[in-house]
């Protein structure tokens, strides 16, 4: 049985009920386009379009535009075209722009971690059993 309410509304106009629309814009872009992260080696630079192409480890070139916004994440400034060289390994923070171009927003070299040296590990002797029959 489905009761209306004094107005006659059906249960889908109740406004109480009623969800808001999902943010169409977010300070760092469009909120309907995710944010993608990957890493790859700079294989070309376009320094006069601000652009650069980053290979995959899975081989595919992905298209990356750097502007005045896009920071390092290891030091929190801008990002010189000029500091990077084909070869080099980054990761890139961004959204795809219209065109198809990631628009970097962070773009940095990965640092390896430290590991510790490993110590030799040497055989330690069988623990005796003891077995009776």
């Amino acid at each position: 049985m489905l009761l209306l309410g004094a107005a006659g509304m059906s249960p889908a106009a109740d406004p109480s009920t009623a969800k808001p629309p999902p943010p169409t814009a977010s300070p760092g872009g469009d909120a309907a386009v995710p944010f993608l992260s990957f890493q790859g080696v700079v294989s070309s630079i376009n320094a006069a379009a601000g652009t650069l192409a980053v290979t995959t480890p899975r081989g595919e070139t992905r298209q990356v535009r750097c502007t005045a916004a896009t920071l390092d994440r290891s030091g929190g400034t801008p990002v010189k075209l000029s500091s990077l060289k084909p070869g080099t390994k980054v990761l890139v923070r961004g959204r795809s722009g219209a065109d198809g171009v990631l628009e970097a927003a962070f773009l940095t070299q990965p640092r390896p971690i430290p590991l510790p040296a490993l110590q030799p590990q040497t055989a330690k002797p069988a623990a005796p059993t003891d077995k009776k029959n």
